[in-house]
């Protein structure tokens, strides 16, 4: 892991204290995200405790709240590091290599890393090439997660050569832009024989992706699927943004 070629994925148990960061950052907003109501449940968390609340007074109290799970489950975490770690390895240089002809340019020597931790979210952050992975998760559950999350890795870096004019709010939701990445995530993956036979169905894209009716009474995935592949990337992305901008309540809708 320590002379990369392509990208490479490391996997690490998060410490305490970034795990409870973690958790927190669902609840910039309070509570408006179903991902933040998802949290409390999964928790048992006092509305009382984070509603109206500073972000350091909704730290305070996470961290309080999941000190003992954490410790309870620390040898878990680490265990399921070295599974996730070996199941990964397993296929490194053939997703490498797919992962070039999808986005049509040498994948970068890069190190991602999985956090593995209590979260029951699997947030990604663009900028540091790493996201989180619940520590429940199965080898072939978490290799699907993995899979997901890199797509948007390097789904934006190509965005950022399609349109230099891009910000960092634009990979992050409510945009359009991330929206479409977490459509196209599926169509990638479908058209794509490697990916198709390593990861789980269920964990491609959002479930209400394949039910809900976008534009002539068709899901998203329908409208996307066909779009992808028509075309090629570079004009997928284009044309897949214009399709979302232009049916603005629609697309609206689609953002939960």
């Amino acid at each position: 892991m320590d002379n990369p070629t392509g990208l490479k994925v490391k996997f690490e148990v998060m410490s305490k204290e970034e795990q409870a960061g973690s958790i927190a950052g669902f609840f910039g907003t309070f509570p408006s995200k179903s991902m933040a109501q998802y949290i409390i449940k999964w928790f048992g968390l006092d509305i009382a405790q984070l509603k109206g609340k500073s972000e350091q007074q909704q730290y305070d109290y996470i961290f309080k709240i999941i000190s003992p799970l954490y410790d309870n489950a620390k040898k878990e975490m680490e265990e399921k590091k070295e599974l996730f770690q070996r199941h990964w390895d397993t296929h490194q240089s053939s997703i490498n290599e797919e992962f070039a002809k999808i986005f049509d340019y040498e994948i970068p020597n890069k190190k991602c890393i999985g956090n593995v931790n209590l979260n029951p979210i699997s947030p990604r952050y663009i900028e540091n090439w790493s996201f989180d992975l619940p520590h429940g998760y199965t080898a072939s559950e978490a290799f699907s997660i993995s899979i997901h999350e890199i797509i948007h890795f390097l789904w934006f870096n190509k965005w950022k050569k399609i349109f230099p004019n891009w910000k960092p709010q634009d990979f992050e939701c409510p945009s359009f832009s991330w929206l479409l990445s977490e459509i196209s995530v599926d169509p990638i993956i479908k058209n794509s024989e490697l990916l198709t036979k390593l990861t789980l169905k269920n964990q491609r894209a959002y479930d209400y992706f394949y039910t809900d009716k976008f534009i002539d009474e068709k899901t998203p995935v329908e409208i996307f699927r066909k779009l992808y592949s028509e075309n090629s990337l570079d004009q997928y992305m284009k044309k897949g943004l214009s399709i979302l901008n232009k049916n603005y309540e629609q697309t609206q809708n689609l953002i939960r």
